[in-house]
């Protein structure tokens, strides 16, 4: 995600893309052992905070004028954002 919103999303959403960055970093520095339902709900937080009701990654999408190059260009970015929430979702399911 983060290199799909990098190249597309400079100057736009500038604030999300760190915000992804952060993700990435707590993500790291979370030893295995550290994997609990605390560290899950933070993240998933950190990652709902990326879609605001209006603005952020939820009205986000890549242009291209021709709609089917649009739908190809969107179609992994939109993938990979519900892969992301279902991951979270199941993970703290999981863990309750």
């Amino acid at each position: 995600m983060l290199a799909i919103i990098e190249k597309y999303g400079k100057g736009e959403i500038d604030v999300q893309i760190q915000q992804v960055k952060q993700i990435l970093e707590f993500l790291i520095g979370i030893s295995s052992s550290e994997n609990d339902t605390a560290s899950i709900y933070e993240v998933r937080q950190m990652h709902e905070s990326l879609f605001p009701p209006r603005g952020g990654l939820t009205d986000f999408f890549i242009w291209a004028n021709d709609y089917d190059e649009r739908v190809r260009f969107n179609e992994p970015l939109d993938n990979i954002k519900k892969d992301i929430h279902h991951i979270l979702h199941d993970a703290l399911d999981k863990n309750v």
